[in-house]
């Protein structure tokens, strides 16, 4: 069927395994591309996070995931869903909500809705080190129920004194929760 179109590769391989970067490079030659998916919903965070975080020359990623999954992704400052997936997400694209898909689309139908965005890729909005910025995001989520002081303590080795002092430098409270912090205060933190 989509054989008379040069512009489309098919490729067969699992999205975790395989690899992007090489793969990139034989299909796109280092040139910018997007990527359009219907990912597996049980995969959803891990391929995200996985393109997010590949360096490669996305542009934009338009991807059709279950409902509950977009939440996250789109999950703003004290959501409940709010965590390192809408920070990421955040912290790397615009994101737009392009359609809604009922579940009478599909056949068989599923028993979720599902829904399409697109992650137009764009430079970072706050300057911090990519590797330590997310291990920072992804350690004060790690214990949701936690203060940030705790999960600070925990994730990094620190005693209280240095975490409160960490917290305290930036402006945070003691008290304050992952939940709580905007983009700006994950990187203030991790800066620090």
């Amino acid at each position: 069927m989509l054989q008379p179109y040069k512009n489309v590769t098919l490729v067969q391989g699992d999205v975790l395994k395989v690899n992007l970067e090489q793969l990139a490079q034989e299909c796109f030659g280092g040139e910018p591309f997007d990527v359009v998916a219907n990912l597996p919903y049980y995969i959803t965070t891990p391929v995200l996070f996985r393109l997010l975080e590949s360096g490669l020359p996305v542009e934009r990623i338009c991807v059709m995931l279950q409902k509950e999954a977009v939440q996250r992704v789109m999950a703003q400052q004290g959501d409940k869903e709010y965590g390192p997936l809408a920070i990421q997400c955040a912290y790397r694209a615009d994101i737009d909500r392009v359609m809604s898909v009922p579940p009478h689309s599909f056949i068989p139908q599923p028993h979720v809705d599902s829904e399409v965005i697109a992650l137009d890729l764009r430079p970072y909005p706050v300057q911090v080190e990519e590797r330590a910025f997310m291990k920072l995001v992804k350690s004060c989520f790690a214990m949701r129920r936690k203060t940030l002081l705790n999960n600070l303590i925990s994730g990094f080795a620190l005693n209280r004194e240095q975490a409160a002092s960490y917290l305290e430098a930036v402006g945070l409270s003691v008290q304050a929760r992952a939940e709580e912090l905007s983009l700006e205060d994950f990187a203030k933190l991790s800066r620090q």
